[in-house]
């Protein structure tokens, strides 16, 4: 049977009395009726009970994000957003005279391109963004900061680093007024409308105006009528061209932490793996502290809640997760491979209803991540992986993040658990 030795802890645990609770309970269906029992809550470093086996990044990019985002000198970060528009009709069909007309040749007024912004992973109002014309094709596959297109024979480089611009056609500002929902709009005149409905159109791009924006982009969508050319002046047909050829660019690269920082999320998509070190003991002290220790396998006693303990730092370079960044846990069954171990299911504390998830909000100290279930099983079964990796998915709850969540070094553990009272004789 597997069992988890804290040997190297039972000095720790008996004199940390002030992280000790000590309560008799009930007994369960764990240990004979009447049994006399005590539960203990102890807070060790996670390194006496977990090895840390690496943190690893680059598994995703701006092509695997569904939002866009721009950024200026947001801490150091810029990011610039792209996108055409398709939809554009090649003829509109109105009613004249009580009978259905369609015509080829009409003309675009005024339009708005409409930006959906995610409001929680935005940097603190009021917004100022700029559109502009693109002054060269880009590939919104291959494009970054500094390439246009990427053939993967031929690399074409952008003019102006970050997407060269065109013709300034409009500015936006959003404040979070009520009126304004979480909607920012451009406003273009119906020579700008035409341009882009061309099918030879390089599309526009999307640029901070005011240093220390950061803002992801949910949707945008260009409106606007079509006045056909053969119908009374006051005919307008409702046009909604949506966006395509998304992609963004930013720079720099998300960074690296530091020796022992721990990393989860982001636009790489970080994420730090651990392995249950199971040669270790839990201790099962009389009540009367303090007294020597006495060791017990864990299969001994009835874990109640392990979590995992981080406290998050700041992450540089303008990577910060200003928006709820969603952590999980997934066993991973090859820890060998490092890098390129494969994640399996989620790791479902049955002690939660809240799901695989925890939140770190922004402005949280503290992240806590049980790992009862996960813990308790794999002390008992010796077929089950003992390797878990922390990670944050894109597809997973609420909205992607942008930025990383870093955590300090010295990750702590929270281990509570029950086990009969064990009196010494005098």
């Amino acid at each position: 049977m597997r069992y988890l030795r804290f040997a190297a802890l039972l000095p720790l645990l008996a004199a940390a009395a002030a992280c000790t609770d000590e309560t008799p309970t009930l007994s369960g269906d764990d240990f004979p009726p009447g049994t006399e029992l005590v539960t203990r809550e102890v807070i060790v470093p996670a390194s006496e009970f977990l090895n840390i086996l690496g943190v690893f990044s680059g598994y995703t990019g701006s092509r695997d994000f569904r939002d866009l985002v721009v950024a200026e000198n947001y801490d150091g970060l810029y990011a610039h957003a792209f996108s055409g528009f398709a939809g554009f009709p090649d003829k509109v069909t109105y009613r004249r005279a009580g009978a259905t007309r369609n015509d080829s040749l009409f003309s675009y007024g005024p339009g708005r391109i409409v930006l959906r912004l995610d409001t929680l992973a935005a940097s603190e109002l009021p917004l100022r963004l700029q559109l502009w014309e693109l002054g060269q094709r880009y590939d919104p596959r291959t494009t970054t900061w500094t390439t246009a297109i990427d053939t993967g024979a031929v690399e074409t480089p952008w003019t102006v680093p970050g997407g060269t611009p065109g013709q300034l056609l409009s500015q936006g500002f959003y404040n979070g007024a009520v009126a304004e929902g979480d909607s920012l709009v451009f406003d273009i005149d119906a020579e700008a409308v035409g341009r882009l409905a061309d099918t030879a159109s390089l599309g526009v791009m999307i640029t901070g105006l005011t240093e220390g924006t950061r803002v992801q982009i949910r949707e945008l969508v260009l409106r606007t009528t079509a006045l056909p050319d053969s119908a009374d002046p006051d005919t307008a047909i409702t046009v909604n061209a949506s966006s395509t050829r998304k992609a963004f660019v930013f720079t720099p690269d998300q960074p690296s932490p530091g020796p022992g920082v721990l990393a989860i999320g982001g636009i790489r998509s970080a994420r730090t793996l651990f392995e249950l070190d199971l040669e270790q003991l839990v201790c099962a002290d009389p009540l009367e502290l303090p007294t020597p220790c006495d060791p017990v396998p864990l299969g001994e006693v009835r874990l109640n809640r392990v979590s995992l303990l981080l406290r998050p730092v700041d992450t540089p370079g303008g990577y910060d997760p200003i928006a709820p960044l969603a952590v999980t846990a997934r066993a991973v069954s090859e820890p060998e491979l490092g890098r390129y171990a494969p994640l399996g299911n989620f790791i479902v504390d049955s002690d939660t209803a809240s799901g695989p998830y925890r939140i770190l909000q922004p402005g949280d100290t503290l992240l806590e991540i049980p790992i009862t279930g996960f813990t308790d099983a794999t002390t008992r079964v010796d077929s089950l992986p003992t390797a878990f990796a922390l990670v944050s998915e894109f597809g997973g709850i609420g909205v992607p993040t942008f930025g990383v969540g870093f955590f300090e070094a010295g990750a702590r553990l929270r281990l509570v658990y029950t086990v009969p009272v064990r009196r010494r004789l005098p």
